[in-house]
């Protein structure tokens, strides 16, 4: 993987500009979410995939350049699953006034993925302005590839972020054009839009800007012939994907179609493929790790494109309960998550054994060493004691959205709300704030007259990954730390926050001192079965939190 972009880290594509996304080299994909980081603002334009694996991976690279509750807005330039399916799993963790800008056709869609933060519909020329007089134009680009389509510009540095325009897909992707991006393009918009008009009208749009740098959503950042890109928009050929009024293609013609598919396919894999028709290469890909069969569609209408005849995919045929052969989604996930942690340890980002192992297996986990945090109201069944469910729900969902507000303002991650309670996460480097979070979230609950809650933490080597059966899989976490800080929470009353000693030892002495002269502690111990060696274990207890249940 020598040569390749680490994109486990962000990387600077201009004076306040990051990208953040990820790039998956094998399949040809990336997918580019940028933050724009302006003084005490910060822009988030297109964040990602919905799945636990991306919301991972992106909010490290975004922790690590800014504390996330900084960002205020998110820019959703379409409504495609691939750029704003993360935002209802991480929007919490951002700014608590979270404003989300859209086109409006695009705000019509957004809150069926389940986000909840505020959507602003903006017109075309638009202009969200910073604190810093910063201004971010959104210019209306219709029917590329879909009807709420639009863009952003920067008018201070004179950054596009053109949504899917110039962008494109291939192995061979950089981060910073090298001279592909035209190429890939051009691809792209013959494959993705069907009308001239709307490629005509782009072009009115974005010719009159000063663009010092295109970034889109896929494919390169492009900083040179910006100019060149622009003339392109009235030079390609769309609707690559329409049936076409061409003349089938003979039995010589198709022989070369399949020949010409057969070679690029050779390539794109790295070895030879066989195969005697255009179905056996769709069934190899449907079997190999991509499970995506478009370098295989594309790569036909392009040929067919070229001889001058009908696209040969366009034929139909009957699908029977015997021949159906459908794309497994999880295996399309599941190979992504490989790909891009054996990646991970060849780069040297990962010193986990484990990872080589079950790069190779069905299903995605790794060892992590993480420190896990249970949290749990206490006399929760006896409170709901004749109240009725919407008061149970209204004050329940009150609290335990503050609870999961600190959490993720320290740099936690929120595996599971198990109906009371929370399970949670946060890196083994992150023992000061794990603790801080737990203190704060019991001072807060006492502040905000809720019900108590009882905490408990333990750290410690687990496994995550996706678990649970093929078509239910759940991306969770297991293992003795699990267990551990369920029984400390278990141990800690109304107001008390427990820990293990390798906790403590991960605090460190200078904060466990200063943590100590404020709170009362305890010495005790936890067994976990019943001829189990016990734990020794801390008892915190916040002298402002509530101690009893509310009546």
């Amino acid at each position: 993987m020598t040569g390749k972009l680490d994109d486990a880290v962000p990387h600077q594509v201009a004076p306040g500009l990051w990208w953040v996304g990820f790039a998956d080299y094998e399949a040809g994909f990336s997918n580019n979410a940028y933050l724009l980081i302006d003084g005490e603002d910060a822009v988030l334009f297109d964040p990602g995939p919905g799945h636990p694996f991306f919301k991972n991976s992106i909010l490290e690279k975004l922790e690590s350049l800014i504390s996330i509750d900084q960002i205020r807005y998110v820019v959703a330039h379409h409504q495609d699953p691939d750029i704003v399916g993360l935002l209802p799993m991480i929007e919490e963790s951002l700014h608590p006034d979270l404003v989300v800008i859209a086109q409006p056709r695009t705000a019509l869609f957004l809150p069926y993925y389940g986000i909840r933060s505020p959507i602003l519909p903006v017109r075309d020329r638009d202009c969200l302005e910073l604190r810093s007089g910063r201004r971010i134009r959104f210019v209306h680009l219709p029917y590329l590839h879909f009807a709420g389509n639009m863009a952003s510009y920067d008018e201070r540095d004179g950054s596009l972020y053109s949504s899917d325009i110039f962008g494109g897909f291939d192995s061979s992707w950089e981060l910073h054009d090298k001279g592909s991006a035209l190429r890939m393009a051009k691809d792209f918009l013959s494959e993705y839009v069907s009308s001239k008009d709307a490629l005509r009208y782009a072009h009115a749009q974005l010719s009159s800007l000063t663009i010092n740098r295109i970034c889109p959503q896929h494919g390169s950042v492009i900083s040179d012939n910006v100019e060149q890109f622009m003339e392109m928009l009235l030079e390609v050929e769309p609707g690559r994907a329409l049936l076409s009024s061409a003349p089938p293609a003979t039995t010589a013609q198709l022989a070369t179609i399949t020949e010409q598919v057969r070679e690029s396919l050779s390539k794109f894999l790295g070895r030879p493929v066989a195969g005697e028709s255009l179905d056996d290469f769709v069934n190899l890909l449907m079997a190999e790790e991509l499970s995506d069969p478009s370098p295989v569609v594309s790569l036909v209408a392009q040929e067919a494109e070229r001889l001058g005849v009908a696209n040969p995919m366009n034929q139909t045929q009957v699908h029977t309960a015997d021949t159906i052969s459908p794309i497994s989604s999880q295996r399309v996930i599941n190979a992504v998550m490989r790909r891009m942690l054996t990646r991970q340890v060849a780069l040297g980002q990962s010193d986990q054994p484990e990872a080589r192992q079950q790069s190779g297996k069905g299903l995605m986990s790794a060892k992590r060493r993480m420190i896990i945090l249970f949290a749990d109201i206490r006399g929760f069944t006896r409170w709901c004691d004749k109240r009725e469910p919407d008061e149970i729900v209204s004050r329940l969902s009150w609290q335990l959205d503050l609870e999961v507000r600190i959490l993720r303002r320290h740099g936690g991650r929120v595996n599971k709300v198990l109906g009371d309670g929370i399970l949670a996460y946060f890196p083994e480097d992150r023992a000061a704030d794990c603790l801080t979070a737990a203190l704060v979230m019991q001072e807060q609950t006492a502040a905000e007259g809720m019900l108590p809650i009882g905490i408990g933490c333990a750290l410690g080597d687990v496994v995550m990954g996706d678990l649970g059966e093929e078509r239910r899989l759940d991306f969770t976490i297991i293992g003795e730390p699990v267990n551990r800080a369920a029984r400390l929470s278990d141990a800690a009353r109304g107001g008390e926050v427990c820990v293990d000693t390798n906790l403590v030892r991960a605090v460190g002495p200078e904060e466990w001192t200063d943590i100590s002269r404020v709170h009362s502690v305890e010495d005790f111990e936890i067994q976990m079965k019943r001829h189990d060696t016990p734990h020794p274990a801390k008892r915190l207890i916040s002298l402002n939190a509530p101690t009893l249940p509310h009546q």
